[in-house]
């Protein structure tokens, strides 16, 4: 997936609701992912707004697979705002999938103010992270760059707001990089 939301003239002006808003998807529900998925060169440039699960560019996703979603070159220049589970990426993230970052994706300023504001569960990248089955894959988190004010009530963190391993069995099968 290609694409930039912006905020110019007669485009897009904000994306807002209540539940599972993204810059991209909502809400990303996939239950047998059989392929690699992807999503490069997404750019936001609107404000992102909602009161749970808000992220720059999905607010909730939700994927059982061995599959791996790829983050490539996605850039959040906006204001993203909820009041649980907000995050600069992804909001709330419930996947058993590995999730990876290839080059430069980034939420910072451009050409005016970006932020990630939230109440409970705020992060740069990620909300609140649980992983649905026994394995947490975060991969080439040096390929993120979050240059923005984080600011929140509870559970509020650079990376991730919250990772919660309840479902993990042991710490060998966790993995951040």
């Amino acid at each position: 997936l290609q694409h930039t939301v912006t905020s110019a003239d007669n485009e897009i002006k904000i994306i807002s609701g209540e539940e599972s808003i993204g810059g991209v998807f909502g809400d990303l529900n996939i239950s047998n992912m059989t392929a690699d998925s992807y999503l490069k060169d997404v750019h936001i440039k609107c404000p992102v707004t909602g009161s749970e699960n808000v992220g720059g560019l999905i607010g909730k996703l939700s994927v059982i697979s061995e599959k791996t979603i790829t983050i490539n070159n996605c850039k959040i220049a906006s204001i993203i705002k909820g009041e649980t589970n907000t995050g600069g990426f992804i909001g709330l993230g419930l996947t058993a999938c590995p999730i990876t970052f290839e080059e430069e994706s980034s939420i910072k300023t451009s050409d005016g103010i970006a932020e990630v504001l939230g109440g409970n569960y705020t992060g740069g990248v990620l909300g609140k992270f649980e992983p649905s089955g026994n394995t947490i894959i975060i991969e080439n988190t040096s390929k993120i760059y979050c240059g923005v004010n984080i600011s929140g009530t509870t559970n509020v963190g650079g990376f991730a707001g919250c990772v919660n391993f309840n479902n993990s069995k042991s710490e060998d099968e966790r993995t951040v990089n």
